[in-house]
């Protein structure tokens, strides 16, 4: 596998259900000053705890907290925010450590901006 979909499972991988701690070098992440914070839908993260962390260690305000779950929600994922590297890590860090203490699996991966484009 080369290119972007090697990137992405590697990304898929990184920070994961249970894990809140990197389980790939930093050579695995992706390159770039700049990180995508993107979160996945599950069937088991309760909505209010996606919005309190959107909130708390996000910073959203909460309608746009509400606003952000629901779009992961209905469409499988979402950018939360774009940080500088170093942030974005350790934001994701700071969500999964939270929602692995509120009993959640989310599932949160980091990805360069405009992964999509082509």
């Amino acid at each position: 596998m080369t290119g972007a979909g090697y990137r992405r499972r590697s990304l898929e991988v990184f920070l994961t259900h249970g894990t809140v701690t990197p389980s790939l070098p930093d050579e695995a992440l992706p390159g770039g000053e700049e990180l995508e914070v993107v979160v996945h839908n599950d069937n088991y993260t309760p909505q209010n705890v996606v919005v309190d962390i959107f909130t708390e260690v996000f910073g959203h305000e909460p309608a746009t907290a509400t606003n952000l779950m629901l779009q992961v929600h209905r469409e499988g994922r979402t950018i939360v925010v774009r940080r500088p590297r170093a942030e974005a890590i350790s934001l994701s860090h700071a969500a999964i450590a939270r929602a692995r203490a509120a009993g959640a699996p989310l599932r949160i991966t980091l990805e360069p901006p405009n992964m999509e484009a082509p």
